[in-house]
């Protein structure tokens, strides 16, 4: 291949996939993607949940430290996240691109789960709890059905999110 590229055909994309290298980097960045949207949903969950449901002191500074990075420059998270991994002693590898990139996309998962948990209202948890239900079943059988539609909001933003930093 040579630029500039006059003419795009068929067989060049033939050509750049059977390079392994870019196997190699299209499945990590598939792999960071996945686990960076799951653990993000997981966490923006739980963050949704204790931000529409409880009463705490600092509830607004707490939502605003958790939106942090999603004002500042990419690249400066990135810099300060490879400065305090070295300063750590952690060894630099999927894990920690993975770490970062749930650091990136847990604002974009709270957003999309606090508006879902703020449009249902918890008497109808109340009510499965009172008719014996414990938490996770209430969870599951009530909560879940209700939110679902923002959690698969969550899991494909953050993963479309991540997978374009990756």
């Amino acid at each position: 291949m040579q630029f500039p590229i006059t003419d795009w055909t068929f067989e060049r994309y033939v050509t750049m996939w059977k390079k392994t290298k870019l196997h190699d980097a299209l499945f990590a960045s598939i792999k960071v993607g996945i686990f960076a949207s799951v653990i993000s949903t997981i966490l923006g969950i739980l963050v949704a949940r204790a931000m529409t449901r409880y009463l705490f002191p600092f509830k607004k500074s707490v939502l605003g430290f958790i939106m942090l990075p999603m004002v500042f420059p990419e690249i400066i998270m990135g810099v300060g996240l490879l400065i305090f991994a070295i300063f750590a002693g952690m060894q630099l590898s999927l894990v920690t691109v993975t770490a970062g990139h749930i650091l990136i996309c847990l604002p974009f998962s709270v957003v999309i789960l606090i508006s879902r948990f703020e449009g249902f209202d918890k008497s109808l948890e109340e009510a499965s709890l009172d008719l014996g239900e414990n938490a996770w079943q209430t969870f599951y059988r009530i909560t879940f059905p209700i939110v679902g539609s923002g959690i698969l909001a969550s899991l494909l933003l953050t993963f479309t999110i991540s997978f374009d930093e990756f």
